[in-house]
């Protein structure tokens, strides 16, 4: 027992700096290009319309799992109207107009998810905008209010591939463990951290991936562990619609890797390298764009770590992670999680800290360059 919490001590930390990759914040000038979207569905009753909105749009669990209710609020004037993305639909054609909130809480089902039920059986709310075309109603999905957990298709606007085919991410993480066991008189501690850097550069033709890692201190008993620093270099390039790997050796040259990013289908999707799955039902909406949902900690850190904090009991684990949007995609970043405890059990003392930060920036839209080595450039000819 007590190796494996030392393990999965030094295992967290090293999975935090991944999760850092995946966080932007506040920072830049703030500014969102998502102007709401109309549901192709039609409706027989509003009622039907905000509930078929939720369903689609906010909840994580199936329709049945909840209580959902709808409130009216106000009507939109007729400028408002013109000014929603109405696609085919024509101002003239839209009998009524209304802001409305649909409240909804988790029921505490026993088929419901554990992770779900934890975070949100208190009652919670989003707005929604309900329009009455000829005899049906249709919901529009508009931008999240502060505070309000955001939407699929807000989240889908701020990812959109489309937005990322030429960019530069920049990325900083440091990540420390602290860790002591005493028994029987005897004690033995860990001390270890470890800094990364990364730079992702993508365009239209090509991508550059540059990692460095620095790490330093002690792991007894943990075979393996990254020591002193390590960079390692690749360029991506495209061939036969595949992307394919060149990664630079220790005596400079490259080789050719064809299943590094295998299941990737452009440039634009190493957006994704090194971030975790973005999921809509953990954020809600901020100021400057959007926020890790404090009630929707503990299912965060059990959906990507719950293997490993599994075998803790008490296991005290604190952070957050903020996104700042800029013209309507991320642009900056931070995240800090940190996790302690201390166990006496039979004559055995164990305590544990470890912790990470992490920033992030988005930068050089539509100006990023990649320039291949010759070697790589008569490769991928």
């Amino acid at each position: 027992m007590k190796k494996s919490f030392i393990l999965a001590g030094t295992l967290a930390t090293a999975l935090f700096v991944s999760v850092g990759f995946g966080a932007c914040s506040t920072g830049g000038n703030y500014s969102e290009t998502f102007k709401g979207v109309l549901s192709e569905e039609t409706f027989d009753s509003k009622e039907e319309a905000a509930t078929a909105f939720f369903e689609e749009e906010i909840a994580e669990e199936s329709l049945s799992h909840y209580t959902v209710s709808y409130e009216k609020g106000t009507d939109l004037t007729q400028e408002e109207i013109a000014a929603l993305q109405l696609g085919d639909v024509k101002v003239e054609d839209i009998k009524s107009a209304e802001r409305g909130t649909v409240n909804y809480s988790l029921k505490n089902s026993e088929s419901a998810s554990v992770r779900a039920v934890a975070s949100q059986t208190e009652g919670k709310q989003v707005s929604v905008i309900l329009l009455g075309i000829e005899d049906s109603f249709r919901y529009y999905i508009p931008q999240p209010g502060i505070g309000e957990q955001i939407s699929q298709s807000y989240l889908d606007s701020v990812c959109d591939l489309s937005s990322y085919k030429n960019f530069t991410m920049t990325a900083k993480s440091t990540s420390s463990v602290s860790e002591k066991v005493s028994m029987q008189g005897q004690s033995q501690s860990i001390k270890y951290s470890i800094d990364l850097s990364l730079t992702l550069k993508v365009t239209e033709t090509a991508a550059f991936i540059e990692a460095t890692t620095s790490a330093s201190g002690n792991v007894p008993g943990a075979e393996g562990m990254p020591t002193g620093k390590q960079t390692s270099t690749m360029y991506v390039v495209v061939e036969d619609e595949q992307l394919v790997a060149y990664v630079k050796g220790e005596d400079g040259t490259y080789s050719r890797n064809a299943s590094l990013f295998y299941g990737y289908d452009s440039l634009a999707e190493l957006f994704t390298y090194e971030q975790p799955d973005f999921d809509h039902t953990l954020f809600e909406k901020t100021k400057t764009g959007f926020k890790l949902s404090a009630d929707k900690f503990d299912e965060y850190v059990m959906d990507n770590f719950g293997e490993i904090f599994g075998e803790f009991d008490g296991l005290k684990i604190s952070g957050e992670a903020t996104y700042f949007v800029t013209e309507g995609r991320l642009a900056k970043g931070t995240t800090k999680i940190s996790a302690s405890n201390s166990i006496s059990e039979g004559g055995t003392s164990i305590s544990i800290s470890c912790g990470a930060s992490a920033s992030v920036d988005y930068t050089a839209f539509g100006s990023t360059v990649v320039t291949l080595p010759a070697e790589i450039t008569g490769s991928a000819s």
